[in-house]
């Protein structure tokens, strides 16, 4: 995002006055939404100045040779880009590790903090994250992702720049059919965002194909201007002008659901509009000139790459520890990330600036020193997230035993310990727990939910262990089963279909199944800065739509229930636990416990209880028309006071706001126990009277 702007007129300040309306869009955007709602627009104007700027500086070191052209440009780019870059990631590195837990809120931030040492993060997050979701606001690499799109760019773009200025000096046709090439290539690049934007909005936000129109749209400017375009001064304040008004437009209006395609257009026409009204000194005059040049606006064009880089792992930083929900952290944040993007400027950018090192004889050195340091430092980074358990001042990672639920774990019983297998097929995650001592158990347990029943793991394993039961988890992202609040989603019905085929195919006569899911409206999930009270959802629950919905749910799970009851199984539910209006990780430490969204860890009993009787009710329904059904009722334990706490003396009860953790799982395991042992327990027939 950053290069020097060099004419034959020498240096133009009105394209750093752009980039600096650039950054502000996409600072304010950041730091609060509500700022400048279309604020990510921003970045749609600096791909377009990039196209412009790169195509300049390549024409002006055309001289030579392909590869002498290519090594020369790379170098140039590496010295321009990667030194702020590193240092940017690796402090982010290092702040993630000793800072940030790690947990489904942070997955992605290990694989695209890697991926941005090459170039590559637009890739990670396209697979993991929309732009405009809740997690990526809590990645501190997210701002990378349009340094990849232009990074690939350049691999692209200068062989092809290079072979078009070549075909300037030779026939007629060559010449047309050369500079035909890149208004071709924009034209299918457009083409494509405009198919493929409905269809999936994440590569259209994050890939390179859907986005090079934005980088031709500024390298067309270029070759405008080299074929000798030229506006008149009046027009050309006009264009800027209107050029300025649309961005800001765009700015202002932009949907977050309609971008790239269609709010990035008025951001890329009124940058282009811009530019074509700088092509000469003659050109620049009017007040929309004069402002761009001016020193304040021309000062922050300069800081604009070291302010992007830094800007957004400060905001996210705080987002995970003091919080930035109030104008005071704000302000801290804001300053905290100019301060630091003078210092990347100052000390890093200006200090790898020597045309000298560029030089032919340089340029190897220079490219082959670019490419060491960048798997030097990935390799550092992956050390040490490799080693975050150590070195993180988080309790949730130093004790993570009481944390995370997730296997594997030590086994009590090194001569027969229960075994932990997992597969992953085709979104399903399916695990077991046995003893290979024990070949032939007596008993066999089906589990079946979402991240809910892998909540259960460490309880589950402690149940195998200890009654040699075979037990089996199908677990589906986000897809909830027979959970009696809502209908599942379309997206889960083959995961249900398929998950109950293969149980019913693999059970016997007097096995179970284990039906384990979030049965209670959430008040608040990872990511939240506000939550809802518990009032507020109690009201929206007894709405005629949430009642629709829970009949709905209740004959889902009531014509699931009859398919295994008619198999001879038990079918075991877990009653609603208490829910949270926090997420207790992102609370457990000195530097996050004062975060305003960590109020919500301790709740009234009555409130949670009234919350969750609709579910109650439907659970009594299904007891009373199936007699195989045996509700277990976690809540009593896990709440036995008249305050409900998250956290407790005896440790985290609860990983987030809803799933359980390690500790809770050692709370609830002399209950569960019990309750498994006594379903399973053969009931006395009836005694026969005589007539």
């Amino acid at each position: 995002m950053k290069t020097d702007v060099k004419t034959g007129e020498g240096y133009v300040p009105e394209i750093d006055g752009l980039r600096a309306i650039a950054v502000l869009c996409v600072f304010l955007y950041h730091l609060h939404a509500a700022f400048l709602p279309g604020g990510f627009t921003g970045v749609d104007v600096f791909f377009v100045i990039s196209g412009y700027v790169v195509s300049r500086s390549l024409a002006q070191h055309s001289g030579s040779g392909l590869l002498g052209f290519l090594k020369n440009f790379y170098a140039r780019r590496f010295l321009r880009i990667l030194p702020a870059l590193f240092v940017c990631l690796l402090a982010t590195t290092a702040l993630t590790v000793v800072l940030i837990p790690d947990a489904w809120l942070s997955q992605s931030i290990r694989q695209s903090g890697l991926a941005a040492f090459f170039g590559m993060s637009n890739f990670a997050l396209e697979s993991s994250d929309s732009y405009f979701s809740a997690r990526p606001a809590f990645n501190p690499f997210t701002q990378t992702w349009s340094l990849a799109v232009e990074e690939q760019f350049y691999l692209v773009y200068p062989v092809l720049l290079f072979f078009v200025l070549r075909a300037e000096n030779r026939a007629k046709l060559a010449r047309r059919l050369a500079q035909a090439v890149l208004p071709a290539l924009f034209a299918a690049s457009f083409a494509a965002l405009c198919w493929v934007s409905k269809r999936d909005p994440e590569a259209a936000f994050y890939l390179l194909p859907y986005r090079f129109w934005e980088l031709a749209a500024g390298a067309l400017c270029f070759q405008a201007e080299r074929s000798g375009l030229r506006c008149p001064p009046a027009l050309a304040q006009v264009l800027a002008v209107t050029g300025l008004i649309l961005i800001l437009l765009a700015a202002w209006f932009a949907d977050a659901q309609a971008c790239p395609m269609p709010w990035s257009i008025p951001a890329v026409a009124g940058t282009v509009l811009v530019l074509l009204s700088l092509q000469t000194a003659k050109t620049r005059s009017g007040p929309a000139a004069a402002m761009l040049r001016h020193p304040l606006p021309v000062q922050i064009g300069k800081l604009s790459y070291s302010l992007y880089l830094w800007h957004w792992p400060v905001f996210v930083i705080f987002r995970w520890t003091a919080g930035l929900y109030d104008a005071a952290h704000m302000a801290a944040a804001a300053a905290l990330s100019f301060i630091l993007a003078g210092l990347s400027y100052s000390l890093v950018e200006r200090g790898f600036r020597r045309p000298s090192w560029v030089r032919s004889h340089r340029a190897w050195a220079v490219l082959a020193g670019g490419l060491a340091c960048a798997l030097l430092f990935r390799d550092a980074a992956r050390i040490a997230y490799k080693s975050e358990h150590q070195l993180s001042a988080s309790i949730v990672m130093r004790d993570s035993a009481d944390w995370y639920p997730t296997p594997p774990y030590p086994v009590r019983d090194a001569a027969c310990g229960a075994h932990w297998q997992l597969q992953v097929i085709g979104g399903m995650t399916i695990q077991r727990f046995r003893l290979p001592c024990d070949p032939a158990p007596v008993r066999r347990l089906f589990v079946i939910g979402d991240s809910h029943a892998s909540a259960y793991d460490q309880m589950l394993l402690m149940l195998a262990q200890d009654d040699h039961i075979d037990i089996r988890i199908y677990s589906g992202p986000g897809c909830a089963y027979a959970n009696l609040l809502t209908p599942a989603p379309p997206a889960c019905l083959a995961f249900m279909k398929s998950v109950t085929a293969q149980v019913l195919a693999n059970a016997r006569q007097g096995d179970a199944v284990f039906l384990a899911s979030l049965r209670m409206p959430r008040l608040a999930d990872e990511f939240a800065e506000t939550a809802s009270s518990i009032p507020s959802v109690i009201a929206a629950e007894a709405m005629p739509a949430a009642v629709a919905q829970r009949r709905q749910a209740y004959d889902e799970a009531a014509a699931a229930v009859s398919q295994f009851a008619a198999a001879g199984m038990t079918v075991l539910i877990d009653a609603p636990k208490p829910v949270f209006a926090a997420a207790a990780f992102r609370c457990a430490d000195w530097y996050d416990r004062g975060n305003p969204m960590c109020g919500g860890l301790q709740l009234p009993r009555a409130g949670l209880l009234a919350l969750r009787q609709p579910v109650m009710d439907s659970l009594a329904r299904l007891r009373a028309a199936y007699p195989q059904v045996a509700v277990w009722d976690p809540f009593p334990v896990l709440c036995p006071g008249e305050i409900c706490a998250a956290v407790t003396p005896a440790g985290p009860l609860f990983f987030d706001g809803d799933h359980l953790s390690n500790t809770g799982n050692r709370v609830l395991y002399p209950s569960f126990k019990t309750f498994v042992e006594q379903m399973w327990k053969p009931q006395p027939k009836p005694a026969q009277t005589r007539s």
